[in-house]
């Protein structure tokens, strides 16, 4: 095994030119996996936001949209 001069963080670093190319596929997948969850929760909640206010905005129909909001919203999804 060769050793490495280091990375751009200035971590030492101990392997071959083929397995850095590996490290950094496998960080940028993660990075963009990253990106591409952070962006779908984003629209989600977009979506939620835009669901309240029609129903907020329909109030004078009847019906509680205030107490609906406030019952779905006091209880936490997880995901796993």
């Amino acid at each position: 095994m060769r050793v490495g001069t280091g990375n751009s963080f200035g971590w030492p670093y101990h392997g071959t030119a083929g397995q850095k190319i590996i490290l950094k596929e496998r960080f940028m997948s993660l990075m963009l996996e990253s990106a591409w969850r952070g962006r779908m929760q984003a629209l989600e909640y977009i979506a939620k936001c835009a669901e309240d206010g029609d129903m907020l905005a329909a109030i004078e129909r009847g019906g509680d949209a205030i107490a609906e909001i406030a019952l779905r919203d006091s209880f936490v999804d997880v995901r796993i």
